[in-house]
């Protein structure tokens, strides 16, 4: 239960990261751009936020998955190391 627990929370975490710094970035994006010509700034600021939530969700996602294996290897590796010093 607790991996799991901890898994959600990382995953929250990638998602909220990515999420920030989409938004930023689409932000200026629309700031420096005419992408964003003939909306309103708080329109800019939905549009910004609604789409950074789609690609904080996806790759935050992944990239939670990709941390929780990468940890889950090395984990499994180091105990193997352990238990070869042990019968040594």
């Amino acid at each position: 239960m607790k991996a799991l627990i901890d898994f959600l929370w990382l995953t929250a975490r990638c998602i909220a990261f990515i999420w920030a710094l989409s938004t930023v970035l689409i932000l200026i994006l629309f700031a420096i751009g005419t992408e964003a010509e003939g909306y309103s700034w708080g329109e800019r600021i939905l549009i910004a936020v609604k789409y950074a939530g789609y690609v904080g969700g996806l790759f935050g996602s992944l990239l939670a998955i990709m941390l929780t294996l990468k940890t889950w290897r090395i984990e499994r590796s180091n105990k193997k190391k352990i238990e070869r010093r042990g019968e040594l």
